[in-house]
């Protein structure tokens, strides 16, 4: 995917950014698979672990969804969604290099994330999507692996 092929800072198509940054805190992100739903200082964190699931904000809260794949295309969200994005989505992408994880050391690996930050802007239901083809270098996706979704409720 072209996610790999831009210079730090450049947007790229659905107003994602790169943004360049240091491996070691990413690498562990990306080689645990992340945490699942919890409570952080900014709120409630999604992760491919949340995937299928339902989880409950409150109206004004934050919710981070951070995807441990650079392959990962992070859907719109519908107008009449109690959500609404905060900013633009940012893929962090670990570059081939000797100090990568082995598993980061080969272009097209698709190492990194895609986060997305968005706010719960009224009482309802929204559905955070995303989807993908590729899971590695000339590897396509499992069936269970090409979609995500979480749906997400807002309430009082």
């Amino acid at each position: 995917m072209y996610d790999s092929f831009l210079t730090e800072g450049q947007t790229m198509r659905y107003g994602r950014t790169w943004k360049g940054f240091g491996t070691a805190a990413l690498a562990l992100l990306v080689l645990t698979g992340g945490t699942s739903t919890s409570s952080a200082a900014t709120g409630q964190v999604l992760t491919t672990k949340s995937n299928h699931s339902t989880v409950h904000v409150k109206l004004g809260s934050k919710l981070t969804l951070i995807l441990n794949s650079t392959y990962w295309t992070v859907k719109p969200l519908r107008r009449s969604s109690s959500l609404r994005v905060a900013g633009n989505a940012i893929v962090k992408t670990i570059l081939p290099s000797p100090d990568a994880p082995v598993a980061c050391r080969h272009a097209g690996s698709g190492c990194g994330t895609v986060t997305v930050h968005y706010k719960a802007k009224h009482l309802g239901t929204a559905l955070v999507r995303a989807t993908r083809v590729t899971c590695g270098e000339a590897l396509l996706c499992a069936p269970d692996q090409k979609t995500f979704s979480v749906r997400v409720k807002v309430k009082k």
